[in-house]
């Protein structure tokens, strides 16, 4: 094997290796884009409550009339609380005591507040009458699936009705929720305490989650509730945004990602297709004398076409044997970053080597149709 082949095949191996890893990319990006998250971030926009102390003193008149005016209006479906939001970090708990056991940095919390888990839509596995029906004098929580296994219970009405202790303070677990992803599927699911507020209605520094019908005009309804914000929150800037646009900024590197690796691809592709005009003009150029006599035998166009282009067939196998395990390599490595991915299957490698076919198909048809359409008793003069 000549150098000029050996550097042919080089970059064949390389298209086909930056195809298989794009093919890769798309399909895990679709996969995080699509898995369920466990709860719904459709039609849901966040609004940042105010910040500081300034509303605090009269929480009836600001937080308690925001929501209940909110709560009338028919476009809102519901209307939550928190202090943070799917796609934000959480802290994990400090100082935390169950059934006489020290789980502290094993737990993470979320204060929440109004109609959180109804706005979010999250899907209840067991809770009592305390959720529904609080008494003010105590404290209550919410846990996830996780941290219902954390704490050695595997039934989660079994869990209702014990008590957590959280920097003195005692938490009566009312709730068990299913897990939900917290942050994209590079993490993995946490096990979080959900802090009630009892019969709060908001607070400084969280955010507002909003949940409009699916049938009502986005921007006549964020403009009556920038109205009603600030005649609750006169001084407070007013800082909105959809929740699912938030949470799948988190994929924004991974998508821009993408875009690199199709760009190394087109100009792989770009690259490798004008080695393949030189090679094939060289290729068909020598081979003339012998399609010439090929064709005064009566062969076909066709057999011609196909004998022209056996041996570029041969050297894209060898690209495919040379570059599938390179690119397996790189590809497993890239997908170690995500708690959950998808499967490298041999489709991905058929897929790419299809393509890189169908391009060299497109490139040389023209150039070995006309080879084989010469006259041959030119081309025997010639020689």
């Amino acid at each position: 094997m000549n150098i000029r082949k050996a550097l042919l095949i080089f970059q064949f191996a390389i298209m086909i290796a930056l195809t298989s890893f794009g093919i890769l990319i798309y399909q895990q990006t679709k996969y995080a884009q699509k898995k369920p998250l466990s709860i719904n971030l459709d039609n849901v926009t966040i609004l940042r409550s105010p910040l500081g102390f300034a509303y605090q003193e009269n929480q009836d008149v600001h937080f308690n009339y925001f929501y209940e005016e909110m709560k009338k209006r028919p476009e809102v479906e519901n209307l939550g609380f928190s202090t943070v939001i799917p796609g934000q970090v959480i802290d994990h708990l400090e100082n935390t005591i169950f059934e006489g056991k020290d789980v502290s940095k094993l737990l993470h919390k979320y204060f929440i507040a109004a109609d959180f888990f109804e706005t979010f839509q999250f899907q209840f596995l067991a809770k009592n009458d305390r959720y529904v029906n609080p008494l003010k004098d105590q404290s209550y929580g919410v846990i996830n699936e996780s941290a219902l296994r954390l704490l050695g219970y595997e039934k989660a009405s079994d869990i209702i009705g014990k008590t957590i202790m959280n920097n003195d303070k005692k938490l009566e677990i009312v709730g068990v929720v299913k897990d939900h992803h917290q942050l994209s599927i590079h993490h993995p699911l946490q096990a979080i305490l959900f802090d009630l507020w009892g019969n709060a209605k908001g607070y400084e520094d969280g955010y507002y989650a909003i949940k409009y019908g699916a049938q009502v005009d986005l921007n006549k309804a964020q403009i009556a509730t920038e109205i009603l914000y600030h005649q609750a929150f006169p001084f407070a800037a007013f800082d909105a945004f959809s929740a699912k646009d938030y949470y799948e900024r988190q994929y924004q590197d991974d998508r821009g990602f993408l875009n690199i690796i199709l760009m190394f691809i087109g100009l792989s592709f770009l690259i490798g297709c004008f080695g393949m005009i030189g090679i094939s003009m060289i290729e068909f150029d020598r081979r003339t004398k012998e399609v010439a006599i090929r064709k005064t035998l009566g062969a076909s166009i066709t057999s011609i076409i196909v004998l022209l282009f056996k041996n570029i067939l041969q050297l894209t196998v060898y690209a495919n044997i040379f570059a599938a395990p390179i690119a397996f390599y790189f590809m497993y490595n890239w997908l170690q970053k995500f708690t959950y991915r998808i499967d490298i299957s041999w489709q991905i490698f058929v897929g790419s080597a299809i393509s890189t076919l169908m391009v060299i198909f497109l490139v040389l048809i023209y150039q070995a149709k006309k080879t084989a359409t010469v006259n041959p008793v030119n081309s025997l003069k010639s020689e």
